[in-house]
């Protein structure tokens, strides 16, 4: 399929049941606003009519009767409407239900006895002064002031229903366009990455920078453009550009790691310059931990990772593990510190490097190579214990004591690394237990200073 056919082939499909429901909920509202608004409007002029020429006529209550309606929590209650009758000035018998301002409450006033009918309590509706149209005697009102503030209310729903509405159809709008990037361009930009035409994808970007769903293609693109550094520069400035704008609320750790799944998934990729290069100018607010760590574990898998290094990988290797401030990025703009708990975690995840290694080869494991060596090495110079918190110190010795469980030979490095590691392990104790001991030491103290000892 060539470029032409690409632009000019669109796929066609049902909607779904989300496009229809992300259709239909802000016409729904539109239709109900148009309703307040057109409501409002016509009362508002109609007393406008009746001021201007409105005829007069004496109206009375003929006939009352009680309608149910269900209140907004969903109690049903009765409310009096009545029947008025009034007689325009052409002769014309007018009967309507529910006519502004007039008084559906009855009065009761007795009956004389006539006769053989025995007197009897009758009720007495008042008459009121109604305003109609001559020319559309329907249309009437016995208090103006009740319809034209009726005619507000109407308005003011109106408008408050219009602005929500808008708020919903903005929102429903921008998932629409990101459903319709979803099915309409995803598809094309992986049909440019498998022709590989990455400048093609570069320009789809581009195009596409502003728009609500740029954060999805830019990612679904940097799994193609991994495959041509040369675009790296120019890819990079669009991912600055097209990822959402990141949240003022502190992350926690569940979701720095949903955040890193898309640069891990991209360094399992083998793109490790490029997923360096886009974490560099990533707006996701993560903690210097996660950062360190993800830049020490790709830097690692660029070497590759392998027993027998040459000497400048080894070199590499080295300044890894002794690093204590790391850059990363196209022109390394970006760094971030590497505290104790960073290169402990860094250096047993090398730790299970090499024990993976060796699994398969046991002569290698009989062995200590200069990568083995320079692993002893760097957990030997390990000494700042007093640093951790006690939440670290749990969680490294418990990575520790997974390790020791593997270490099963008595020869070559695991001879070697497990007393490390043991020494290790009880020195990641004493924090723990200096804080639990501070802890039970503070009701000690209180229990102390209310009594007066």
């Amino acid at each position: 399929m060539n470029p032409s056919q690409l632009t000019s082939s669109a796929p066609t499909r049902f909607l779904g049941w989300l496009e229809i429901f992300l259709i239909c909920i802000p016409l729904l509202l539109f239709s109900l606003v148009t309703l307040f608004l057109w409501e409002g409007g016509q009362k508002w002029l109609l007393v406008n009519q009746l001021e201007e020429r409105g005829a007069v006529a004496i109206g009375q209550v003929i006939e009352t009767t009680y309608r149910s309606e269900r209140s907004s929590t969903g109690v049903y209650h009765q409310r009096l409407i009545c029947l008025v009758e009034y007689r325009t000035a052409e002769g014309k018998l007018v009967r309507q239900w529910e006519l502004d301002g007039v008084n559906c409450q009855a009065t009761y006033q007795l009956r004389p006895p006539q006769g053989d009918t025995p007197g009897a309590l009758v009720p007495n509706y008042g008459q009121s002064v109604v305003h109609y149209l001559p020319e559309a005697p329907m249309r009437a009102s016995a208090d103006l002031e009740l319809t034209r503030d009726r005619a507000k209310l109407d308005f003011g729903f109106g408008v408050a229903g219009l602005i929500f509405c808008l708020f919903v159809s903005y929102f429903c709008l921008n998932l629409l366009r990101v459903r319709w990037v979803e099915f309409r361009y995803l598809p094309k930009l992986k049909r440019l990455g498998q022709q590989q035409d990455y400048t093609g994808i570069i320009c789809l970007l581009e195009t596409y920078r502003q728009h609500p769903a740029a954060n999805i293609l830019v990612w679904e693109a940097a799994e193609h453009i991994g495959h041509c550094p040369e675009l790296y520069p120019r890819f990079v400035d669009l991912f600055e550009q097209m990822q959402t704008s990141p949240s003022k609320k502190k992350l926690e750790s569940v979701d720095e790691s949903i955040a890193m799944i898309s640069f891990y998934r991209l360094s399992s990729l083998g793109f490790h310059e490029l997923a360096l290069a886009m974490l560099a100018r990533s707006k996701q607010a993560l903690s210097a931990k996660t950062l360190a760590s993800f830049v020490l574990i790709t830097r690692t898998k660029q070497l590759p990772f392998a027993l027998e290094l040459t000497a400048e990988k080894l070199a590499a290797l080295k300044a890894l593990c002794e690093a204590k401030v790391i850059k990363f990025g196209l022109a390394d703009e970006k760094q971030c510190p590497v505290d104790f708990t960073v290169r402990l975690d860094y250096l047993l995840y090398l730790v299970i490097l090499v024990l993976d290694n060796t699994e398969f080869d046991r002569q290698a494991g009989q062995t200590i190579g200069p990568v083995q060596r320079l692993i002893l090495s760097a957990l030997t110079q390990v000494k700042v214990f007093d640093t951790l918190s006690q939440a670290s110190a749990q969680a490294l010795d418990t990575q520790i004591q997974v390790l020791l469980a593997r270490l099963n030979t008595t020869q070559g490095f695991v001879y070697e690394l497990k007393p490390l590691l043991e020494s290790i392990s009880d020195q990641l104790a004493q924090p723990v237990q200096q804080s639990a001991f501070s802890v039970t030491k503070v009701p000690v103290t209180k229990v102390s200073a209310n009594t007066g000892k």
